[in-house]
């Protein structure tokens, strides 16, 4: 930690968090989610919520001096204008619930920096990661699994899949998240040379399957051998890259 910045500075950047984490997850009751969500900017819940950003921030941070009232303001305003985006939206999703976060969090990060004074630092921090060949690999392997290697998976196990009934469409979405976690999962084993994981991913695929077998015998044995050959080919392809990456890594 001492190489990024130094215990005081990065206190200061978890009580950011924390004060974030409690104004929106528990000092927010669920009576002012639906009135926001049902009047929109309307509502005085709104502007409650992004004063209690503000002020949860300061009184965290209140050791740090003048600044501090500064940063509860900007987080005040910052946070009403992310929720108010929110609101308007027609549908609330996973993916708006995840963007509306992640602005919070680069608020949070741009009014940390600006405290601890370390615009400087940062940027060198990002030039430098960007410029280590072990992180660029790691990266480049995670990418690696999470896509290209689900297109591969979705045009080799094509030809079973047209032969199984139309019932199984309604989780092909299901079962596309399922095969980025797995292979996410035995790719972060093999780079932790914790190969015992693997294995127990295996069984425990293994016994929930068993667990859904069909009543249809027919039907169930083309289930689970389509399901057997796309983990196998996806248990495969995340090895040999796992298995590549700590090779050039040593």
């Amino acid at each position: 930690m001492h190489d990024l910045f130094t215990y005081e500075q990065g206190s200061i950047l978890v009580r950011l968090l924390i004060a974030h984490l409690l104004v929106d997850f528990v000092f927010q009751p669920k009576k002012w989610v639906q009135h926001k969500q049902s009047i929109k900017a309307s509502t005085g819940f709104l502007y409650l919520h992004g004063f209690l950003s503000g002020l949860i921030s300061v009184l965290l941070l209140v050791t740090l001096g003048g600044k501090v009232v500064t940063a509860g303001i900007i987080l005040a305003i910052s946070h009403t204008l992310i929720d108010y985006w929110k609101v308007r939206q027609h549908k609330y999703s996973l993916s708006i619930f995840l963007i509306d976060q992640l602005l919070h969090l680069v608020v949070i990060l741009i009014v940390w920096l600006w405290l601890i004074k370390g615009w400087g630092l940062f940027i060198n921090i990002i030039i430098q990661q960007l410029s280590n060949f072990k992180i660029i690999l790691i990266l480049a392997a995670y990418l690696m699994v999470i896509w290209p290697l689900g297109i591969i998976i979705n045009i080799a196990t094509k030809h079973w899949r047209e032969k199984i009934n139309d019932d199984l469409a309604s989780l092909e979405n299901a079962g596309k998240w399922i095969g980025i976690f797995e292979r996410i999962m035995v790719l972060t084993f093999l780079l932790m040379q914790q190969f015992e994981g693997i294995g127990f991913l295996i069984a425990a695929k293994s016994i929930l399957r068993y667990s859904d077998q069909d009543t249809d015998k027919n039907k169930a044995r083309k289930q689970t051998e389509y399901v057997l050959i796309g983990t196998l080919i996806s248990f495969s392809l995340s090895i040999l890259i796992g298995v590549a990456i700590n090779l050039l890594l040593k």
